[in-house]
């Protein structure tokens, strides 16, 4: 939370987002802002920077705000949870299915960073709670629709991966909607609030639809891992403690499945299936892919989990001492675990640009146009971090174009080097220094680093200063 500055690329380039977002409301109004949500990223949708303007209205955008805004998320999904836990089944699910979404390794991990995640996990158990509380009712209330309206519209704000998610899971609510003598008003107040949900966010996807679903595709068959898929679930997304759970939960449906079968509660079951729709198809994308970061998977189990505790508590074992004892087991030795592991869930190293920014203003270049040709720099950089001391203090300079070929390829250096006003590498570029140098820029060294100071040469060209 009290780290200093972002911690990875993403992270960064949410917050320098929400920054530059905030400024552009302050100097150029609402108006300007609205075009400008449209606009400027086509690629992710807007909610966490509608997220972030709204809490930044309030003072200066700020890391240790945008963070906190993250775990308020957090808080307010395990709420939804409990509240649709006890809706379709009984408190003590409720409280199952709050507690091991909420300390699960992948879902805690994400909540310590600003990010789309903010949107996305409160908008799917917001789903959630409105199909428990329309199924328990049997008849759609205003709570309910209202509900539905709301979380469609914060999920399609929210990130692509709320489709694969919602789709089925509202398709498998209207399949096995509750039987009434007023069935088909029900279904139209519940199809309403979706359409209703959905109407707000038209603008943004009319205009954007086709270049955030190819960065969606684009982003699963990247950034792949060489670890087993089913390890890297069990470490990274549920936790080995909960990993363990789940797996005598498995071994306890096959044992008890003819059983658990015969028992006469239709509306729990339906829910389960709902919870299953909204959970296997996700899990089966993210499965065939070749980006197995445990973070895109999250928000599969909030419905997944939610079929654990459903079913728990229709076998009666959420009432026996013996079992709710190894539950609170499972979740002391959870919390112990992440504790434990909560500096590396962050990276430790993140890099302080603020010097740059003053450097550069001494060489009066207060918004320059900065190249970044790789060498030498360690895995904590990245270039949206450059831009940050700039963002954060309400001014404009674009991301910096990172080369990293290897070879060199000395057409495209000489292109970029042509246009900057600074070029930054590492250490060992010993013919980059030594063109610069006959082209008349001036090295100067920045040490960087919280951690470990790390070497960055900055070439500023003749004419600054």
């Amino acid at each position: 939370m009290t780290r200093p500055f972002p911690d990875d690329y993403d992270e960064t380039y949410y917050v320098n987002d929400v920054c530059g977002d905030h400024s552009i409301v302050m100097k150029q109004g609402l108006v300007k802002f609205a075009n400008h949500l449209v606009s400027a990223d086509r690629l992710r949708p807007p909610g966490y920077r509608l997220a972030g303007l709204l809490v930044g209205l309030a003072s200066e955008p700020s890391l240790p705000i945008l963070r906190s805004l993250s775990l308020l998320s957090l808080f307010v999904t395990a709420l939804l949870l409990f509240l649709s836990g006890k809706e379709i089944s009984s408190t003590n699910a409720g409280i199952v299915w709050a507690t091991a979404f909420s300390f699960s390794a992948g879902a805690f991990s994400t909540a310590l960073n600003f990010g789309t995640e903010t949107m996305l996990y409160p908008a799917l158990a917001g789903c959630l709670y409105g199909v428990a509380r329309w199924f328990n009712k049997v008849r759609p209330d205003g709570v309910t629709v209202a509900v539905l309206a709301l979380s469609t519209a914060l999920g399609l704000l929210s990130k692509v991966s709320f489709f694969p998610v919602f789709v089925p899971l509202v398709g498998a609510a209207v399949l096995l909607a509750p039987k009434t003598d007023q069935r088909r008003r029900s279904l139209l107040a519940i199809l309403g609030a979706v359409a209703g949900g959905t109407l707000v966010t038209i603008p943004w996807w009319l205009a954007n639809w086709r270049d955030a679903l190819v960065f969606a595709m684009w982003s699963s068959h990247h950034f792949g891992s060489d670890s087993p898929w089913l390890k890297e679930a069990a470490a990274n997304l549920l936790g080995v403690p909960f990993a363990i759970g789940f797996l005598i939960f498995l071994g306890w449906i096959l044992v008890r499945a003819n059983s658990l079968w015969k028992i006469p509660n239709s509306t729990t079951w339906k829910f389960v299936v709902v919870c299953l729709a909204g959970c296997l198809p996700l899990v089966t994308l993210h499965i065939v892919s070749v980006n197995h970061m445990m973070r895109l998977l999250t928000p599969a189990l909030i419905p997944g989990i939610g079929v654990v505790a459903v079913l728990l508590d229709l076998g009666g074992l959420l009432k026996r001492r013996v079992v709710s004892v190894f539950i609170a087991l499972l979740l002391v030795i959870q919390v112990a675990i992440i504790a434990w592991q909560i500096s590396r869930m962050v990276f430790q190293d993140p890099w302080d640009w603020a010097p740059l920014r003053e450097l550069a203003r001494a060489y009066g270049l207060p918004n320059p146009t900065i190249v970044v040709i790789a060498g030498g720099l360690t895995p904590t950089f990245n270039p949206p971090q450059i831009q940050y001391p700039w963002l954060c203090h309400g001014e404009t300079i674009s991301e910096p174009p990172w080369l990293q070929d290897h070879p060199i390829d000395w057409s495209k250096v000489n292109n970029l080097i042509e246009q900057a006003d600074i070029v930054l590498t590492g250490p060992g570029n010993d013919e980059l220094e030594r063109q610069l140098r006959e082209r008349s820029w001036t090295p100067v060294n920045l040490y960087l680093g919280v951690d470990s100071k790390a070497t960055i040469l900055v070439f500023f060209p003749k004419r600054a200063r």
